[in-house]
């Protein structure tokens, strides 16, 4: 399974932010790589093999990772669309699903919830 690099994630965020507002910065390599090591250590340690589950935790772990100065929901769905693609996965809008990440930053959803939905929004 292809997964995102701690240089590839900085790049969603910093793509972003050349098109939206927000303040640039992270809070350095530890918190977002530890974010990015739990996805790896699902991956290839937890026998986590579903790609929407892994898009979920992409979500997750940098959404509420708190990794970023600002943007850390639009990195992190914009992150769980990028590695979809890599698996020829395409969402169908991520406009709408900016709701749905905001759902589950403030625990409306949980992360199966946030899995079946992407599954549901998804082409492939």
């Amino acid at each position: 399974m292809i997964t995102l690099s701690l240089d590839d994630v900085i790049n969603i965020h910093d793509e972003i932010l050349t098109t939206e507002r927000g303040s640039q910065g992270y809070y350095g390599n530890d918190r977002l790589g530890g974010a990015l090591g739990r996805i790896e250590t699902n991956v290839l340690y937890g026998g986590m093999d579903d790609l929407f589950e892994v898009a979920a935790l992409y979500i997750e772990a940098i959404s509420k990772g708190h990794c970023f100065v600002d943007a850390n929901k639009r990195t992190a769905l914009t992150a769980a669309s990028t590695f979809l693609e890599l698996h020829d996965v395409t969402l169908k809008t991520e406009k709408n699903l900016a709701y749905v990440v905001e759902s589950f930053v403030k625990n409306e959803i949980n992360s199966n919830d946030l899995a079946d939905i992407l599954r549901e929004m998804s082409i492939y």
